[in-house]
């Protein structure tokens, strides 16, 4: 998981968003963040998901910004093993990283294509983002 930066306040007054990947399927997913504090709880939400889909979260990949108290002692509670990135090391979260960049890519595009009023439109990233995931999704599996 990583945190991708959008620059502009959204509709919803987010700013932020967490991308991820799921390894096993590798099909993406977001959270919307209007703040960088409690990553904590999207970690439990992660983790929520995966119980009811009746999956396991057995490895959570994050970079240093996930690592706190609460996300250690959660994960400790119910066997998920954290992988911390090096700092620095980038390319141990190539695949979150790599997918953060081109879900921007996608929003950047899908929002350039309205051209018109494009300051305004800016502001629906976070609409984009969730088809970005969707298409990204979709690609995946066909």
């Amino acid at each position: 998981m990583d945190i991708g930066d959008f620059n502009v306040v959204s509709a919803g007054n987010h700013v932020l968003a967490i991308c991820g990947l799921d390894v096993g399927s590798d099909k993406p997913f977001v959270f919307l963040l209007q703040n960088k504090s409690n990553h904590h709880t999207y970690v439990e939400k992660l983790w929520q998901l995966y119980r009811n889909a009746s999956h396991k979260l057995e490895v959570l990949g994050v970079d240093k910004a996930f690592v706190t108290e609460e996300t250690i002692q959660f994960c400790k509670n119910r066997s998920v093993e954290i992988h911390q990135s090096t700092p620095h090391e980038h390319a141990q979260l190539g695949t979150a990283e790599g997918l953060v960049k081109i879900l921007s890519e996608d929003v950047s595009k899908m929002l350039y294509n309205v051209r018109s009023n494009y300051s305004r439109y800016k502001k629906m990233w976070y609409l984009a983002l969730v088809e970005a995931v969707s298409c990204e999704a979709s690609c995946i599996k066909d």
